[in-house]
């Protein structure tokens, strides 16, 4: 079968921009869905994703909910990633780091990294203590303002890529809240952390550090979620001083100067 070339001159696998377009949307949908509404939002018929549907499943890229149906990515391209040199070679600098973090501190710790403009964990380390609060590896979130590792990823970059990764932040938001935005991420980089009250559970306050490359640009962000409990061994103010400092540590460690 002769393949055929594309309107740009190169050959199109029309079959694999179906999957790829599929894997893609599922990215962006916490909750899955459901082969209509996947057809709908790709401009496709059933019958077309069908097809596509059935292929994904059987190499494991997606699943289904036996409740409702509902099609969603697994953990397949988290797994590929961690495969991936450059994902290796982060874990490999932050997971020694983060062990000994959260052991000082008593907190659970965790490193996201942005991609296709969601939050993922990548790395994760529970707390010693009895009881604490985690978020869980392979994990992923909106690319928020109101969540701390969005803004340290954000304060770290090129002038181009903030200008970006800001204007992907402050949709939906208005004059000033974007001019406190920018204020606020300004203050994160003379401070090198951001500490917040949770946006998403009493009695926690976020913390986070910017995890930076060569270039000095933000690749992760560690994050602690301190859970104040009364017998807490570690305030805030300490718990903010060796996530700043684990975050340095960690980017030196993958080339930073130093």
């Amino acid at each position: 079968m002769a393949r055929q070339a594309g309107i740009d001159g190169r050959y199109a696998a029309p079959a694999l921009e179906k999957g790829l377009d599929i894997v893609e949307l599922l990215a962006g949908e916490h909750g899955g869905l459901t082969q209509n509404e996947i057809a709908q939002r790709l401009g496709r018929s059933a019958s077309q994703i069908f097809r596509m549907l059935e292929a994904l499943l059987r190499r494991g890229w997606i699943v289904r909910s036996p409740r409702d149906g509902r099609y969603a990515l697994s953990l397949r391209v988290f797994e590929l990633g961690h495969r991936h040199p450059p994902t290796r070679r982060l874990l490999e600098a932050a997971l020694p780091e983060m062990r000994v973090l959260a052991d000082a501190m008593a907190q659970s710790v965790h490193l996201s990294v942005l991609h296709a403009a969601r939050l993922v964990v990548v790395a994760q380390v529970d707390s010693p203590a009895p009881m604490g609060f985690a978020v869980r590896l392979g994990a992923h979130f909106a690319f928020r303002p109101d969540r701390v590792s969005p803004h340290v990823l954000t304060a770290f970059q090129t002038p181009e890529r903030r200008t970006a990764l800001m204007s992907e932040l402050a949709t939906g938001l208005g004059a000033a809240a974007r001019a406190k935005l920018a204020r606020t991420l300004d203050a994160i980089v003379r401070n090198g952390v951001c500490v917040v009250p949770s946006a998403t559970a009493r009695g926690v306050t976020d913390i986070a550090a910017p995890v930076r490359d060569a270039s000095g640009s933000a690749i992760a962000a560690l994050a602690l979620p301190h859970l104040a409990l009364v017998d807490s061994p570690q305030p805030i103010a300490a718990c903010r001083d060796a996530v700043r400092e684990s975050a340095l540590r960690i980017s030196r460690r993958l080339g930073l100067p130093g």
